[in-house]
């Protein structure tokens, strides 16, 4: 195991790295620290560079002058053999040398005015990528650039197999402290506590602000049990000088924080942040000021806000969607691999049809988030045995709106919200939420309910046992016309029967 020493990632409690929160920042250290993210924008023209503007200035000014007569002199003069005896170019030069000597001024200037714009355009690049990467308020890595920094740290893990942790801190109460005190002392707070995570660890970790008032701490070579110590150090340290003792007139801060390492359930970094805002979720639920290290269990009972899953999956892509509908099915041991297995039924539903491959990239991603209403469901009505209440149905039912609000809401994902928004529409209007008929229901929702539908059927439930795929086919087809899409029932059949033989499925479910 990777055992870190006190020197290595320890908490500097002096002044230098850590004040009493809500103290104003005047300390030249931790600036200097900081500073070499914000870099002089200055870009400097070498000598080399002006020379060869000013020899190329030359050069141009030269032959243009000297083209300029010729083509004058061919125009008005005569042939071109006769101008050569008649006006030699060193004539020209001659003839004109107050012109010559304006036109050389004018093409060195021109040429030194185009590196300088070069100059600057660089400048301004390096002002664009640095905004990219730096966050603006508290002077460490931006979302993006953590993305970037954790999916190489991640793929050199995978590959030569080793430790790698990632810790998700969350500063508690950041929205009293706004409240209370204002939005100012909210961010002296952030940046405060930005320079502590900075100030903890070692050269080769990487600090990135998340989000808000979340942070991660991307750790290399650093196992689950030493990661928890670094977090745990980390969180006494802010105890320590935030306490109120010190300063009665600030506001008291804590943090919460999550820890998770690479595995085999989390070979991504999206899977891997995920893991990690689990185990921050148990802190939070806890109590707050703690810390937890994810495992598998803790997925259970995950849940989190919509604008939480909006922010990871407009930031993390398509790994996102397969790491949330994976918490999805882990909040119900019955329905691990549900999502995946309505993937897969219904893509292959969807290439027999015909589909475009964007519209099954679609059909793709909205089969794989068909339940994603459900993550912030109680488990109390999600693994109810008994029959549910006219109001916990209720519950069960806007699980559709909820899907599809958290999904309105992230650009890249507003063309997968009618899948996901009317699965549970019902072909003869039955259905919720909007009880829609027949084909004014989406293809593709019509198409997830035929392959959700069988998945529940094949796989055990908490409130019955699975039946055998045969039955389950001849039940859909027993509902053809009045919950499915007959013609969609036909194909169906067809597709399970060829592709995933219902004996064989049976077995595996």
């Amino acid at each position: 195991m990777v055992n870190r020493q006190a020197s290595e990632v320890g908490i500097n409690s002096s002044a230098d790295a850590a004040h009493p929160v809500g103290a104003s920042v005047s300390n030249k250290g931790v600036r200097s620290k900081l500073s070499w993210k914000h870099t002089s924008y200055h870009v400097k023209i070498g000598a080399r560079y002006r020379l060869a503007a000013y020899l190329g200035g030359v050069v141009v000014g030269a032959l243009t002058y000297i083209a300029y007569h010729w083509i004058s002199a061919i125009e008005f003069m005569a042939a071109p053999q006769i101008i050569t005896a008649r006006i030699p170019t060193y004539e020209i030069l001659e003839m004109h040398p107050l012109s010559f000597v304006l036109w050389q001024t004018a093409s060195v200037g021109t040429t030194s005015a185009l590196l300088y714009l070069w100059a600057r355009m660089r400048r301004l690049g390096k002002i664009v990528e640095q905004g990219a990467r730096i966050d603006g308020l508290t002077g460490v890595c931006s979302h993006g650039a953590l993305q970037e920094i954790l999916g190489n740290e991640v793929t050199r893990t995978n590959r030569y197999g080793r430790p790698l942790s990632v810790i998700l801190f969350d500063i508690d109460g950041l929205h009293d402290v706004n409240e209370n005190y204002g939005h100012q002392e909210g961010d002296e707070l952030i940046r405060w506590f930005a320079r502590l995570l900075e100030s903890s660890v070692r050269g080769l970790d990487t600090v990135a602000r998340y989000g808000g008032d979340e942070f991660v701490l991307v750790l290399p070579e650093t196992t689950s049990e030493a990661a928890g110590n670094v977090a745990e150090r980390i969180r006494l340290a802010v105890e320590r000088e935030a306490d109120p003792s010190q300063a009665n007139d600030k506001p008291r801060c804590t943090v919460s924080a999550g820890v998770a390492t690479i595995s085999d359930l989390t070979i991504t970094r999206q899977a891997l942040l995920l893991a990690a805002d689990v185990a921050l979720y148990h802190s939070k639920a806890e109590g707050k000021n703690r810390v937890r290290v994810y495992i598998p269990e803790m997925q259970k009972a995950y849940r989190t806000s919509p604008s939480r899953l909006r922010s990871m999956l407009v930031h993390d892509g398509f790994g996102a969607i397969e790491a949330l509908s994976a918490a999805v099915d882990a909040k119900d041991h019955n329905t691990k691999g549900h999502s995946d297995k309505v993937m897969l039924y219904s893509l292959a539903l969807g290439r027999k049809l015909g589909l475009l491959e964007a519209e099954l990239e679609d059909l793709k991603a909205a089969a794989l988030l068909h339940d994603i209403g459900k993550i912030g469901m109680p488990d109390a009505i999600l693994k109810k045995a008994g029959a549910l209440e006219k109001d916990e149905w209720e519950v069960v039912e806007s699980h559709t709106i909820v899907g599809s609000q958290i999904l309105e809401k992230v650009h890249q994902l507003k063309s997968i919200v009618p899948g996901v928004k009317h699965h549970h529409e019902r072909y003869d209007g039955m259905g919720y939420p909007h009880g829609l008929q027949g084909k004014d229901i989406p293809l593709h929702a019509r198409i997830i309910s035929l392959a959700d539908a069988y998945d529940a059927m094949i796989s055990d439930r908490i409130y019955r046992m699975a039946i055998d795929g045969m039955y389950a086919l001849d039940e859909i087809q027993k509902c053809s016309g009045t919950q499915f899409d007959p013609d969609l029932v036909v194909i169906f059949v067809q597709v399970i029967i060829e592709q995933f033989p219902p004996d064989e499925k049976a077995q595996a479910a």
